[in-house]
Order: C-alpha cells, then structure tokens, then sequence
C-alpha cells in the first residue's frame, strides 16, 4: 500500500504510473494536487505489442527477458540479431509475416538502455 499524506504535486504528466496488471493500492489524504495530465496510469503491453508488431499471444515476460538480454550484452562480440533469434522469444517473432521489421524494432528497444526498462508496461 502507498499512503500519501498533505503532498503537493504540481506541473507532472502522470502522477503514479504502474505495470500493467499491478496490484496496488494507493491512499491519498489531503494535499494540492493541480496542473498534471493523468493521475493514474496502467501502462498497456498491447499497445507495445502493436508498435513493435509482436503477436497479441507473446508472453510478456519473454519480452522483458529479451530486451534485459540485450540492455547487457555491451562488449559482446555475437551480433545483436543472433541474440534476439536465440532468445526464447524468438519462437513467437518467426511466426509472423513481418519478421524482419519485428527484429529491427526490438533491437532498436533494446538500445535504450536499462533506465528505459523500468518504464515498460510489464
């Protein structure tokens, strides 16, 4: 549980923002809250799913275990595509028409470092 007491928020996107499926329970008592654009937010993995053209079954924890694999390869000298095709994600990307645009989005991904990861919806 998240109790807030007398806070002040002001001038913020998003005041709490959680991974999809969270179970989270937030108390909030009192305060000035003004001038933010959402007070809540359930990050959404289909939406990730869509943009990056994965198939709406892909487990995201293969998803998350993959871009984690590829935030920590620095130095590797095996090329980033073969560590994206020996991952267990792999199995749901092959099967899809637009395999090869899939490939290039997770990699892309995957380059934004781990500061990013925390913001995925999963």
């Amino acid at each position: 549980m998240i109790r807030i007491k007398d806070a002040i928020v002001e001038d913020c996107n998003i005041v709490f923002d959680v991974s999809h499926g969270s179970n989270v329970d937030i108390h909030v008592e009192g305060g000035t809250f003004q001038n933010f654009g959402k007070f809540f937010n359930e990050r959404d993995p289909m939406a990730l799913y869509n943009h990056l053209g994965l198939p709406t079954d892909t487990p995201p924890a293969l998803v998350h275990e993959l871009l984690q694999q590829l935030i920590q390869r620095s130095g590797s000298s095996e090329p980033v595509e073969e560590t994206v095709k020996s991952s267990r994600l792999w199995g749901y990307v092959e099967k899809t028409a637009n395999s090869s645009s899939i490939l290039q989005n997770l990699i892309e991904l995957g380059g934004k470092g781990v500061d990013f990861l925390t913001h995925l919806p999963f």
